[in-house]
């Protein structure tokens, strides 16, 4: 049995609690118990579920109250377009832009005075869905739909849709512009944060959770300079603020909504990891504090989390698996085939002997295109995946790149002075095929320049194999690493060993600020300084201790 309840994330988003043998499952996906101008809060299941799987994007955080989120929203709009300065709202399409546009158009009608100025929207997929926000107002809250019987409240007055950055062109003076995507990270928000950014009359609001490793979280720590797409250095002068209007929930939310259903588990998802730690750190001692259990679980992706239930059930088993008695203790498993209230128990293998079934297997093989080092890639998979290990040695006879013994950091699988990397070289080396997960492998194919992605496909190793592909694309846009690579590719040629020797200390303050944000590097100590989770790190590269 399933059943679909409203989330309260964007027009349409749906939580779905399933029962599968008398386990009940509740899914929420991305949800909001917080009301916002558009949207009602997230419902709540009837019957309280067994297990909640659960979003924990902002872990112990807490939202502003909405009336203070919008007034200083609106505060922060007014500076910029007083001063004469454009403003970039970069956004998700669907969801949160509709919900700034409402914000921005109540504002505009009660500030005359800002009615000159133009806002400006500007993703295509926001304005091909704004028919669909018009049409579906009975699934919004009861705000809307009162709005509603007097005028459509997403037919805006003040807000113009615009096709690209062509269409300022001929505007030089004070806007509001509203681009996708919302982490800055490509598309016309980059364009225009780029174009913007120099100048200190203009601004950047950042209105959502902003992703470790994007840009828009790191213009948000403040930074002199930022990088462009092209590579180049540029001066940070337009101000930057934050504020969250994310219809994600928050710790009292979560906190208040596994209150009220009191499930035995609770599975933790979509998180950064510390944040995750903290919030069921939270969950268990209010859990006990109020006298009840609950479980609660933050496994990595593709990590299984087995949780005991016991109901009974008999089966009939039959054909392979009544080959041989079981002993006591033992387990059995194979395919439960259900007829009216009788349940059969066979080996797969046998379902065309006693089903109508067939069984079969697709495997897909994927080339990625990849310049990067094979150490790279691996270190990067394994920040995201659990079991990423050797499988067997392959020959690859144009992977090294310089003399053995400088090679990247060890990746545990003694095989960290070989050099591999999956494209350039030209002399012979042994490259290591790696498994992710069980799920799929990878092998660097040094002479096309790829990396070769195999799996069997399903639903887990489709999305595990599409999260490292993903991985891929992000190494090769990253600027900083390509050119200390190519610094410390031309340091080993020329044999100067103290250049090398900064190369390699760029490669890792590159990896290291990828993945914890702002790095300090004193080249003369050769030393690396930042902070995780609050806590001073620092790394001494000439000994190798931290």
């Amino acid at each position: 049995k399933f059943k679909p309840y409203m989330a309260g994330h964007v027009l349409g988003a749906a939580m779905f609690q399933v029962e599968i043998a008398g386990v009940s499952v509740l899914y929420t996906g991305d949800y909001s118990r917080q009301p916002d101008r558009h949207l009602a809060a997230a419902e709540i299941p009837e019957r309280p579920p067994h297990v909640v799987i659960v979003e924990s994007t902002y872990g112990v955080q807490s939202h502003t109250p909405k009336a203070e989120r919008e007034q200083r929203f609106g505060e922060m709009v007014m500076s910029v377009v007083k001063r004469g300065g454009k403003l970039l709202l970069p956004v998700v399409a669907l969801g949160r832009a509709q919900e700034l546009l409402l914000i921005l158009e109540d504002f505009w009608k009660h500030h005359p005075e800002l009615q000159s100025i133009p806002i400006y929207q500007a993703s295509a997929l926001a304005r091909r869905s704004m028919s669909i926000y018009q049409t579906y107002i009975n699934m919004m809250n009861e705000g809307i739909r009162e709005a509603f019987e007097l005028a459509n409240p997403f037919d805006f007055r003040f807000v113009k849709h615009m096709q690209g950055s062509q269409g300022l062109d001929n505007h030089n003076g004070p806007c509001v512009v509203m681009a996708t995507p919302s982490m800055l990270q490509s598309g016309l928000s980059r364009e225009l944060f780029e174009s913007w950014c120099e100048d200190k009359r203009n601004g950047v609001i950042i209105a959502d959770f902003a992703v470790q490793g994007t840009l828009a979280r790191e213009v948000l720590q403040g930074p002199a300079e930022v990088t462009t797409k092209a590579g180049l250095k540029v001066p940070l002068r337009c101000t930057v603020d934050a504020i969250s209007f994310s219809a994600h929930a928050d710790f009292p939310q979560t906190q208040g909504f596994l209150d009220k259903l009191r499930p035995q588990h609770v599975v933790l998802v979509h998180g950064e990891v510390n944040e995750m730690g903290r919030l069921k750190a939270a969950l268990e001692a209010k859990a006990s504090k109020d006298g009840y259990s609950m479980a609660v679980y933050t496994p990595k992706n593709v990590q299984p989390v087995n949780l005991p239930f016991k109901f009974a059930k008999e089966a009939r088993v039959m054909g392979t698996l009544a080959s041989k008695l079981p002993e006591d203790g033992d387990h059995v498993g194979g395919l439960l085939v259900r007829k009216g209230f009788n349940h059969t128990l066979i080996d797969v293998d046998d379902a065309h002997t006693y089903t109508g079934l067939r069984r079969s297997a697709i495997t897909q093989r994927q080339a990625v295109p990849c310049t990067r080092h094979f150490w790279e890639v691996r270190l990067a998979v394994e920040q995201l995946f659990e079991g990423v290990h050797s499988v067997r040695t392959v020959t690859e006879p144009h992977v090294v790149e310089g003399a053995a013994g400088a090679a990247g950091p060890n990746n545990g699988s003694g095989d960290s002075k070989k050099g591999v990397k999956v494209g350039g070289g030209a002399a012979a080396t042994a490259a290591v095929r790696v498994s992710v997960g069980g799920k799929v492998t990878m092998t660097p194919n040094a002479a096309a320049s790829t990396l070769v992605l195999e799996w069997n496909s399903d639903p887990v190793a489709d999305m595990v194999a599409d999260a490292i592909v993903a991985v891929v694309m992000g190494l090769e846009e990253e600027p900083a690493l390509q050119a200390a690579e190519e610094s410390l590719r031309k340091a080993r040629a020329r044999e100067d060993a103290e250049a090398a020797e900064a190369a390699e200390l760029a490669i890792l303050s590159a990896l290291l600020a990828a993945q914890f944000g702002r790095v300090e590097t004193n080249e003369e100590l050769r030393l690396l300084e930042f902070s995780v989770d609050g806590v001073s790190v620092t790394v001494r590269h000439n000994d190798k201790t931290i």
